[in-house]
């Protein structure tokens, strides 16, 4: 028996074949899997290639259970294209989720907690059962580049780059963080910042690529740099706070929260701005780390709707598993 668990996220997919005993048979990796940015038919092409990986291991119907954890999934449309597409490649007994959703998993399975996470874009997922979520696994955020993701990836090399516009355009002294980001698109003038976005086939990929560049500067004490990482950590507070204040109990003795994604890794400039301002609420905190990957929670997720027992043993094999 073969169990499939695929995390697909705004920078890259990664996919893991499993058997019965959680031994791991392959790991694929391969481009973004946002729904909402690659349409119907690169994402019918992304799933068709990554299945093709497998086929030397084990045919799609050979499958037993799969979980396909995909940005951007959380619409009916948008859920709708992946149904379509994985039909179409003879998948069966297979679950769609969004790549919030199994990471929340990954970190506290059917249970209560608040994840936060920022990478390429930003979302909010709150469990509470004392609380008006009654349970349900509740989405704040997520609403793509043109109406959200703040204090993502994407909204900190937005907010450079447009600082570097607003420079150039009032002949302000070029900055260093503007020295940083125009070498790091090997641009000779700022107003060059402009046809890379406007013409580009991932706007919101490309321009989240400069937030390490940003990050890096922060940590450096840049003031600019600075100022827009402290922006960045506050609009993922406000997140925190509005999970916390609408969904959780408000007599609750702590609350579980977990920070994930590149922009707010373990000790990451934003990791540590969120936990200072955090503290400027009268919340008393729990943060959390991730049980495993997401793609091998996927695997476990898979395993257990299709009622297969998690052993101790099985657990610290999917624990185990490098991505």
């Amino acid at each position: 028996m073969y169990y499939l668990g695929v995390d697909a996220g705004g920078t890259k997919t990664t996919a893991i074949l499993a058997d019965e005993n959680a031994n791991v048979i392959q790991v694929v990796k391969i481009g973004s899997g946002n729904v909402v940015s690659l349409g119907q038919t690169k994402i019918t092409e992304l799933i068709k290639n990554l299945l093709a990986e497998f086929s030397s291991k084990c045919k799609p119907e050979n499958i037993n259970s799969s979980t396909f954890a995909f940005a951007g999934a959380g619409r009916k449309p948008e859920r709708e294209i992946l149904e379509a597409a994985l039909k179409d490649n003879r998948l069966r007994n297979f679950r769609i989720m969004t790549d919030a959703e199994i990471m929340h998993y990954s970190i506290f399975g059917s249970g209560d907690g608040i994840l936060v996470i920022a990478g390429t874009g930003s979302v909010c997922l709150v469990r509470s059962r004392n609380s008006s979520g009654n349970g349900k696994l509740v989405q704040l955020g997520g609403n793509g580049f043109l109406l959200g993701d703040e204090g993502s990836g994407y909204y900190i090399g937005r907010q450079a780059i447009k600082k570097a516009l607003d420079d150039a355009e009032i002949g302000r002294q070029v900055s260093l963080l503007t020295e940083k980001i125009i070498k790091f698109y090997n641009f000779q003038q700022p107003k060059e910042f402009v046809s890379k976005v406007c013409f580009s086939e991932h706007p919101q990929t490309d321009i989240a690529a400069i937030a390490q560049v940003v990050c890096d500067l922060a940590e450096q004490n840049d003031t600019q740099a600075l100022e827009i990482i402290n922006n960045a950590s506050k609009a993922l507070t406000d997140l925190a706070v509005k999970a916390i204040k609408h969904y959780c109990p408000a007599d609750a003795e702590f609350y579980n929260i977990t920070l994930g994604g590149g922009i707010l890794q373990k000790d990451s400039v934003v990791e540590r701005a969120f936990k200072r301002q955090m503290q400027n609420y009268n919340f008393e905190i729990v943060y959390h780390s991730a049980k495993m990957s997401a793609t091998a929670a996927a695997v476990m997720y898979s395993m257990v709707q299709n009622d297969l027992r998690i052993d101790e043993a099985m657990m610290q094999k999917l624990k185990n598993i490098k991505i």
